[in-house]
């Protein structure tokens, strides 16, 4: 499994907080949700999960860790 953040954040401090999180790839364009990845993924509340195969297929589109259980 690989966890990436993308975040809808509008400034640098503010995404510096998901620094804090154990894994490698954040990646904010701090455009907040107008921005376009959260256009592209069609993304309307955060948090917003995918479950993505190892083709970059996306297999299901979450908004709760209780969903993917």
């Amino acid at each position: 499994i690989k966890i990436i953040t993308i975040s809808g954040d509008e400034s640098e401090q503010n995404f510096n907080i998901s620094s804090t999180y154990p894994w490698e790839d954040k990646y904010c364009d701090f455009q907040g949700i107008t921005g376009i990845n959260f256009k592209n993924y069609a993304v309307i509340a955060t948090p917003t999960m995918f479950l993505i195969d190892k083709n970059g297929i996306i297999e299901k589109k979450i908004t709760s860790l209780d969903e993917i259980k």
